[in-house]
């Protein structure tokens, strides 16, 4: 099952989700989720029915990761944004991610 946090996260995402764990049978189960924080765990677990995990977590650190916070008072937001990101865009490589 692919985007197991939303059972946890998001209570409006595939409501027939949750009832997967009307399903489980003595079988191997495979949860898929690439923005679980391992806060939530206990809680999926529990709404989910699984007593234990085999968890495996990669780390989500990156070296070259950085966000930054800008408010914006002005009315022109859509013009204002589309040019931040041109400018981010134009500042690096063809090959990096922005």
């Amino acid at each position: 099952m692919d985007e197991a946090q939303k059972i946890v996260t998001d209570n409006n995402y595939r409501p027939k989700l949750e009832d997967v764990k009307q399903l489980m049978l003595q079988v191997q189960s495979v949860y898929m989720a690439g923005s679980m924080p391992p806060a939530l765990l206990p809680e999926f677990k529990k709404m989910m029915l699984v007593p234990s995990i085999h968890e495996i977590r990669q780390p989500s650190y990156k070296e070259n990761f950085r966000y930054m916070v800008e408010v914006y008072e002005g009315e022109d937001f859509k013009e204002s944004y589309v040019d931040m990101i041109m400018a981010a865009v134009d500042h690096y490589e063809e090959d990096e991610k922005v």
